[in-house]
């Protein structure tokens, strides 16, 4: 019993390598620009700044060590899209500034993440939302929402459901979600729609493409890469299933 189970671990690093080599490898030929403000990869110089700290001010170096930026802010995080979210001590906000340090958005958000997918996740008292490069607010109601992912995201409202936003926060469907995950090759996992146990993968106008009968989507994975996604099989030692999106959700492994 021991062997077989040792087999099945093997067989699942074996099969997790590959999947990584694979999305890896789809990444490489393929990595999109960022000129349209809405790719979550970029390729342009100001992703290469590093934070740098002295006298208490946060600026940024470039890959070479030099100063790009001088220290002049109180808190900073990563560069992503030409905008860096900054914070004041003074007023406890938060703003973004672009590649050559000036302020492009005013402090004035609880909260602020970096910008991906051609959004900025950020958060005033208890409601979260969105800002566009130039700081204009985009469905700033929920009380918690994800990143934008192939210019979908989601939003929690205050019944603690999940429901599907386009690029402009708006929500797009009726329907509401127990747990969703990103969007990936035009899919995203989701279980308890509707207060039902219904469970699968919806497409982007929020249509049900793949029901799934005893199984569950991993909703915090990667959803599909390479036409493959990774499900939940509750049987002893068999807990994880791929399923092949070009044949309808046929499982092609199991361990």
């Amino acid at each position: 019993m021991l062997k077989a189970l040792f087999q099945r671990v093997l067989w699942a690093f074996l099969i997790l390598g590959l999947l990584l080599s694979v999305d890896t490898s789809r990444q490489a030929q393929s990595c999109p620009s960022i000129d349209d403000g809405q790719s979550p990869l970029a390729t342009s110089q100001e992703e290469w700044l590093f934070p740098i700290q002295q006298n208490n001010q946060w600026g940024f170096i470039n890959s070479s060590g030099e100063v790009v930026i001088e220290p002049q802010f109180d808190i900073v995080d990563r560069f992503s899209e030409n905008r860096a979210p900054f914070g004041s001590r003074v007023h406890g906000k938060w703003g973004f500034i672009d590649a050559a340090g000036q302020i492009v958005v005013e402090p004035r958000f609880d909260n602020a993440s970096p910008f991906f997918g051609g959004r900025a996740k950020i958060k005033q008292g208890r409601r979260s939302g969105f800002v566009d490069h130039n700081g204009r607010e985009v469905g700033r109601r929920f009380i918690q929402v994800s990143s934008f992912y192939e210019e979908r995201a989601f939003g929690k409202g205050g019944d603690h459901r999940w429901r599907m936003i386009d690029f402009d926060g708006s929500v797009m469907t009726n329907d509401s979600f127990r747990s969703v995950g990103s969007f990936s090759e035009g899919l995203a996992a989701f279980s308890g729609r509707n207060y039902t146990k219904q469970a699968g993968f919806i497409d982007r106008e929020g249509n049900v493409v793949l029901e799934l009968t005893g199984i569950q989507p991993d909703t915090e994975g990667r959803g599909f890469q390479g036409g493959l996604a990774a499900v939940y099989a509750r049987r002893p030692f068999h807990w994880y299933q791929f399923l092949d999106f070009e044949h309808w959700g046929d499982k092609v492994w199991g361990f």
